[in-house]
């Protein structure tokens, strides 16, 4: 289960587009109305299922909307090494 949480940080209600790209190459897009703002307009949260890991997700992977800051749209599952993790007893 993932969660994007999205702010609308210049306050202009616009449809949204999730770009998904899983571990094996396969990729996904999410187009949701502008009817997900109704409930508030500053924050949305979509939550969605996946059978695959999600290695990279990115709003409005197409430049299509109004956007007051395209760099904040990426975000990149960190990579983990198994030397690193920690073991807890």
């Amino acid at each position: 289960y993932y969660r994007v949480e999205v702010e609308n940080t210049g306050q202009l209600l616009m449809p949204l587009q999730i770009g998904v790209k899983y571990e094996d190459g396969s990729e996904e897009l999410i187009s949701l109305p502008i009817d997900i703002w109704r409930g508030n307009e500053l924050t949305f949260t979509k939550g969605f299922f996946a059978e695959k890991k999600v290695v990279e997700i990115e709003l409005d992977p197409n430049e299509v909307f109004a956007d007051v800051n395209r760099e904040n749209n990426l975000w990149t599952a960190p990579t983990v090494n198994p030397e690193q993790r920690e073991i807890r007893n």
